[in-house]
Order: structure tokens, then sequence, then C-alpha cells
């Protein structure tokens, strides 16, 4: 597997996620379209340190987390053990062929 290089800066995303930039406002917009996920089971591609995943797992989804930075998934894992909501995180970056 390609290591990613978001790997090299995953501490500083995650600071900038929340720290004083705070989480990014679409998250709400994102939830409000999705509508109501009790009992689904959805992927948060790309999920980085796993933000959208827990607050899918909040409403009542089955979340699955992916994304190429096994170092984003630690930490989405740490914040995961912080407050278990039940997501699970898979490293990956596999092409599907057509």
């Amino acid at each position: 597997m390609t290591t990613a290089a978001w790997d090299e800066i995953a501490d500083w995303y995650d600071s900038m996620r929340s720290g004083e930039w705070g989480p990014i406002q679409n998250e709400q917009s994102l939830l409000d379209l999705i509508g109501n996920v009790s009992g689904e089971s959805v992927c948060d591609l790309a999920c980085g340190q796993g933000v959208m995943a827990r607050l899918l797992t909040e409403r009542g989804a089955k979340a699955a987390g992916v994304d190429i930075s096994e170092k984003l998934l630690e930490i989405a894992r740490l914040y995961g053990s912080e407050s278990p909501l039940g997501a699970t995180y898979i490293q990956d970056n596999t092409p599907q062929s057509e």
C-alpha cells in the first residue's frame, strides 16, 4: 500500500480542525442533506480523522471511515476511544477496476 503524504501533515491537519479554525461549517449542511441515517450503513470515503463518521454514528448510522492515511486513521481511532460511537476505520487506496 502506498504511504500517504497526508501522514506527514496529519497532526497539523487535525490541529486545524480542532484548533482556532474549528470544525468545518459544511458538516451540518451535509448532515441536513443526508437526512435520517438511523439504522443505515454508510461509508465515509477520505474520512481523515473521522469527524463525519462519528457524527453519522451519533445519528444512529453504522459508519465505516476509509482513508489512505494510517496516521489520520490513528487520530480517528483515538477520538473514537474517547467517546466510543462504533465507527470502524479502514486504510485503503486500492483503485477499483471498471
